[in-house]
């Protein structure tokens, strides 16, 4: 009897993520082959990184540099990958590399979930177009198959390079008080526009926060690091998604104490995000880990509520933090509400109020 060639981890990685590739093609309507297949594939030798940017979870990302395109490369790609490759190339500035840390190179448990997170990744906005939605702009030529060898960059992705975050421009606004709350009653608002397009193509988010939501150097906020991100099968809302996922002071009281969720534990967290524009507070501050996790356990934590805000606004996020996921509105719903709310500040009397 023939003996059984053992895999190594990195085959046994590879045969994971494409697994989860065909179940995410099978259970979802997200996939669009045409747009996939148009994605750039570049190789790791063809990008020179610049300055490391920042580090976070499982990955490191860099500024690029330059690209240096290899002709044998090109020749093997597509009539609309080999476009789009001369197109990113020209303008390396607007992009960056994401890939896993060298630190998880040798640690087996943190390089398999890094790497599943970042195709999951890949395989999510590849097929995303939306202002507000961070957008590839290229993968790595080996695809699935480089995790076979734990090297640096043996998969990665071209993103858009982000000006900063939602958390770092909320510093500068607290350091140079006041600021116009219309401007960010704005940005909520485009949030929102992002996160309805996420609801209609069925993506669940799982990690909404600050540090998740950048600004293009035009000012415009985007959705980003989607690694963590779950398909919902079609007409479904909610998923038996029962793992703690995500950052726990934005998190969801169901997401938090193990219960199903779905569409509206986002919702929960980009309310936590909307009181956060409006006040310029951050939520719970004041609370450990251990206190926001005994609160969430017994069905959520109210948030204080200014009352010089607008009935309309108050209710919206006392509704759309209720503890039962099934009494939110949907962010369509909230999208509309904030809408709503534009002429209330534009009127000059009643910003002048807030102050």
């Amino acid at each position: 009897m023939p003996s059984q060639v053992r895999e190594t981890p990195g085959q046994l990685i590879s045969n994971s993520a494409r697994e989860i590739l065909t179940r995410m093609d099978k259970y979802a309507n997200l996939s669009n082959s045409k747009r996939e297949a148009s994605i750039p594939r570049f190789h790791r030798d063809e990008i020179v990184l610049d300055k490391l940017i920042g580090e976070g979870g499982f990955n490191s990302v860099y500024n690029i540099h330059k690209f240096c395109l290899n002709s044998t490369n090109h020749e093997k790609c597509s009539v609309a990958q080999q476009i789009f490759r001369k197109k990113v190339s020209k303008k390396p500035g607007n992009y960056v590399i994401k890939f896993l840390s060298d630190q998880f190179e040798e640690e087996s448990e943190g390089y398999a979930n890094g790497s599943l997170d970042l195709v999951v990744e890949a395989k999510i906005l590849a097929n995303l177009r939306h202002q507000n939605i961070i957008r590839l702009h290229g993968i790595s030529t080996e695809g699935v198959h480089g995790l076979r060898t734990k090297v640096e960059g043996n998969f990665f992705l071209v993103l858009d390079k982000l000006a900063c975050t939602l958390r770092e421009l909320q510093q500068d606004w607290i350091r140079t008080w006041p600021t116009i709350t219309l401007h960010r009653l704005q940005i909520a608002i485009q949030i929102t526009e992002g996160l309805c397009y996420l609801r209609r193509k069925k993506v669940l988010h799982r990690d909404i926060k600050p540090e998740n939501i950048g600004f293009t150097n035009e000012g415009k906020p985007m959705l980003y690091d989607f690694g963590l991100s779950k398909i919902l099968p079609n007409n479904v809302d909610e998923f038996k998604l029962t793992a703690m996922t995500g950052t726990l002071r934005y998190m969801s009281p169901e997401c938090a104490t193990h219960k199903n969720y779905g569409m509206a534990s986002d919702v929960y967290s980009f309310t936590l995000i909307l009181w956060e524009l409006m006040s310029l507070e951050v939520p719970f501050r004041s609370m450990t880990r251990t206190q926001i996790l005994s609160r969430l356990g017994k069905g959520g934590i109210q948030l204080s509520l200014k009352s010089y805000w607008p009935n309309a606004l108050k209710k919206c996020i006392r509704d759309s933090s209720d503890k039962c996921p099934r009494k939110r509105p949907s962010i369509n719903t909230i999208h509309d509400i904030l809408t709503n709310q534009i002429e209330y500040f534009e009127n000059e009397d009643s910003i002048a109020s807030l102050y």
